[in-house]
């Protein structure tokens, strides 16, 4: 067996992002590439943004405006269409706050898996991917109905490192 009188052993690789992006262990360090969507805060207000039936972006006083969900169906959606590297690893998130029912993700709407992390409360909705679709509708959607909660801050960045990138699903 391997493991008859094993001395020492070498770990090749480490998760360091909500157990889903992995780095080598020669060089465990990542970082984030300048911002690709626009208007991720949506101070601009519709800029950039296509949106479902019960989608809105608001004024919550002073220019500080967020997506608003109210009554949301499953499925409804704020999504920009993006140009993206075939190959590259893609860091999604966005801020869910304000939350009174239903839930929802972050989403690349044309890769596996699409969801981040499905949120039923405030907090952070997470997705890393290896980009397969360079012509990506990416964003947050509603995962069910009758969901009533805000977004803000939705961001889109590459994850570059000196060492060797992974992606665990």
């Amino acid at each position: 067996s391997e493991r008859t009188n094993l001395v020492s052993y070498w770990a090749l690789d480490e998760a360091v992002e909500s157990d889903y992006l992995v780095v080598d262990e020669v060089n465990p360090s990542y970082s984030l590439g300048s911002e690709i969507l626009t208007n991720g805060n949506f101070d601009s207000g519709d800029t950039g943004w296509s949106k479902g039936t019960g989608c809105t972006i608001v004024d919550q006083g002073g220019g500080d405006y967020e997506g608003v969900f109210t009554n949301g169906a499953s499925g409804q959606s704020f999504y920009q269409a993006q140009s993206l590297t075939l190959g590259k690893v893609y860091k999604l998130t966005a801020t869910v706050t304000n939350f009174t029912d239903g839930s929802g993700a972050v989403r690349n709407f044309q890769e596996t898996p699409a969801n981040g992390t499905v949120m039923t409360g405030t907090g952070t909705s997470t997705l890393i991917f290896v980009c397969t679709n360079a012509s990506p509708n990416v964003g947050f959607r509603c995962e069910t109905n009758n969901s009533d909660y805000r977004i803000d801050d939705i961001s889109l960045k590459e994850v570059t490192s000196d060492g060797n990138l992974g992606v665990l699903y």
